[in-house]
């Protein structure tokens, strides 16, 4: 029977490739048997900025990447499948970092997967857990968790096995080895991803980071935690959820600002404030003395608090006689943002209306005149003092 000769160039192409591997990124084709191409025809990705050591004779030497080069076409390609999670109109969605991890631990094995994980990072300093989480992506959270649980970085930057975990059972083991991935905050202002789910409103996200062993008190360069970013940015569900988890403090205060963030920031955290107090302040950032906590909105003079929070707040057990480093109560920041609703929760709670801050002032001094320009902003401050004396 004569061979077709096209049939037989088909079959001669297919045998070639065979006996090659799929592109792996690197720059690097990985060969089965004794054959090796030569030369890939079409355009290859940049080569990684920094070598690869590997070795098929020693099977315990580990594979070490250098920290997150720019050129490096691993990192690239990881923390752009970190940043490309989008939620379809359905609600469905796939992880596209969940897959690249996927196919880093199928191309390259399990220690190269880890070591990417935990040395790539970008411009900002952020990892694939903070691109995850900042982007609501909970399935790429649980494959970096998963991926890195097994792996601890050591003295020299690179990943070793995990010989607890891989041994025993203990699940504290475990939850050590979760939270220490969990609670790391990026390069550039130590923003945790638990804080970052918060800001953005993921709550699937915030009840995997906590469900996972997330600090929920951790405060990052700014002195804030992941509750004061939720209530900041009025994202109840999320803030909710922080607040029923066991260990969260829903008195946690404000802390200093770091002095390695910029002073181009013009961050301003009043020291000592609670999520109540950020949930009692104006929209547009200010309270009785200021811009405050450094949370900032598009709302003009004059606009309201958030009365739901503040309830949410008070049912789990936030303090209404809470003073800030100034002085100041949670009642004094609802009397500057003339709001009479969160004023009526906090007194109920047992907010004093004469309570004095370091300036004398009570919250009655706090609430706008027509001076401030509250008529135009709507404030019916006489509804606010009325409140506040008892009559309302």
């Amino acid at each position: 029977m004569t061979s077709d000769p096209a049939s037989h160039r088909r079959r001669a192409k297919g045998a070639e490739a065979a006996m090659r591997s799929p592109w792996d990124g690197d720059g690097a084709w990985r060969s089965r048997g004794s054959r090796r191409p030569q030369q890939r025809q079409h355009s290859a990705p940049p080569a990684a900025s920094a070598s690869v050591a590997a070795s098929d004779r020693d099977p315990e030497e580990r594979v070490v990447v250098a920290a997150a080069a720019a050129d490096d076409d691993k990192c690239v390609r990881l923390l752009a499948a970190a940043s490309a999670f989008r939620r379809g109109e359905n609600g469905d969605a796939r992880s596209p970092l969940a897959a690249d991890i996927a196919r880093l631990t199928r191309s390259k094995g399990a220690a190269f997967a880890a070591d990417a994980l935990a040395t790539c990072a970008d411009a900002a300093g952020r990892k694939a857990t903070h691109l995850a989480a900042r982007a609501g992506d909970v399935d790429g959270l649980d494959a970096v968790l998963r991926a890195r649980e097994p792996f601890v970085l050591n003295e020299e930057g690179g990943l070793k096995e995990h010989v607890e975990l891989r041994s025993t059972s203990s699940s504290s083991s475990s939850s050590s080895s979760s939270s220490s991935v969990l609670d790391e905050g990026d390069a550039a202002h130590g923003v945790a991803p638990l804080a970052l789910a918060a800001w953005r409103g993921h709550v699937e996200c915030v009840d995997y980071l906590l469900r996972r062993g997330a600090s929920a008190n951790r405060r990052d360069d700014f002195g804030v935690a992941a509750l004061h970013r939720a209530v900041g940015h009025r994202q109840i569900a999320a803030a909710t959820r922080i607040l029923g988890d066991g260990a969260s403090d829903p008195n946690v205060a404000v802390g200093e600002v770091s002095p390695s963030v910029p002073a181009s920031y013009r961050a301003t955290s009043r020291v000592g404030q609670t999520a109540l107090h950020v949930a009692c302040t104006r929209k547009d950032g200010a309270g009785p003395a200021g811009p405050s906590a450094g949370f900032s909105g598009d709302a003009g003079f004059g606009s309201t608090a958030d009365a739901r929070l503040v309830a949410a707040l008070l049912r789990y057990g936030a303090d209404a006689r809470a003073t800030d480093a100034a002085g100041d109560t949670p009642a004094h920041h609802a009397a500057a943002a003339c709001d009479a609703a969160a004023l009526r929760l906090l007194l109920r709670a047992g907010a004093s209306a004469e309570a004095k801050n370091l300036r004398g002032e009570t919250p009655a001094d706090a609430v706008p005149s027509r001076d401030d320009g509250a008529s135009a902003a709507g404030c019916n401050a006489g509804l606010v003092h009325d409140v506040l004396r008892g009559r309302a």
